[in-house]
């Protein structure tokens, strides 16, 4: 393997670690309002956007691109997205749902697929489409088992399946507008608290940054095995850290939507076989 390969592995285990780590850290803001910690990590990310942008000469080319108008019908629903993503993941840990949550990223990467089959009608070989099944069967137990359809599991997969800039104005508007009427939590905690509510921000940018270092070295067929670090962290923690109890439903659900993830990283680790050949990648997680 070659030193850009290697170093491109290394920011990619490195960016998934975060990622699986972030319930543990967003578990230390537990109490506060998700709604006001999910903008606090949109306005405290534009600082370590904007550095380094800074740090590589790129802040006229970035001014140039917030000039075009097109640039905002183009990525409007992207924002909207990604801030979804992180009111969810820190929703979703603070009431309980780390586990659910964690089965989200898991089934992500083939809702991604099956959106690539419905918009950019891309062709699925018939193991890939018995693993979809699969996971449609694992869907279909946790619904049954725990009586209700795990919606922040599929919420956080499609949020995931479909840019920071965009909503810093409107999140810095939210919070202005929380501390008017009072309910603000920054400036009303302990310093300590507010740290962590400025960390925030790190904890977005910065796997996102690793990421896309790893993407430029090493193809994305490694990716799509790396991400699976991530919602096994999650998991993890839920388990053990959080003392999550597992129902034998939701453990069954699991079991489906890992063996189809199997299924899909064989085919894609396997180009000696024609259907390997014809499978799509298996594509990386956006962000959590």
């Amino acid at each position: 393997m070659s030193s850009a390969a290697t170093s491109g592995v290394a920011f990619g285990f490195l960016a998934y670690t975060l990622w699986g780590f972030q319930p543990a850290y967003w578990k230390l803001l537990e109490g506060m309002d998700s709604y006001q910690l999910a903008m606090h990590r949109i306005v405290w990310s534009g600082p370590i956007v904007l550095l380094v942008l800074a740090a590589r000469r790129d802040l006229p080319a970035f001014a140039a691109v917030l000039r075009q108008k097109a640039m905002y019908q183009t990525y409007a629903v992207t924002a909207l997205l990604l801030s979804a993503n992180f009111f969810l993941s820190l929703w979703a840990v603070n009431a309980g749902y780390v586990l659910q949550m964690s089965l989200g990223f898991f089934i992500n990467p083939l809702v991604t697929v099956l959106l690539g089959v419905v918009f950019l009608h891309e062709s699925l070989a018939q193991v890939q489409w018995c693993a979809i099944g699969l996971a449609a069967i694992g869907v279909v137990v946790v619904t049954v088992g725990e009586g209700e359809f795990p919606s922040v599991a599929l919420s956080i997969a499609f949020v995931n399946g479909v840019f920071i800039s965009m909503m810093t104005v409107p999140a810095l508007m939210y919070l202005i507008w929380c501390e008017v009427q009072s309910t603000g939590v920054f400036g009303h905690v302990s310093f300590g608290s507010e740290l962590l509510i400025v960390g925030c921000g790190a904890w977005s940018v910065v796997p996102l940054l690793l990421l896309s270092l790893s993407i430029d070295r090493i193809p994305l067929v490694i990716l799509g095995v790396l991400q699976f670090i991530g919602p096994t962290l999650n998991t993890l923690l839920g388990l053990f850290a959080f003392d999550e109890v597992p129902s034998q439903s939701l453990v069954i659900g699991f079991t489906c939507v890992v063996l189809a993830l199997i299924v899909f990283t064989y085919t894609s680790l396997a180009p000696s076989t024609k259907r390997a050949e014809k499978a799509p990648l298996l594509p990386h997680k956006a962000a959590s």
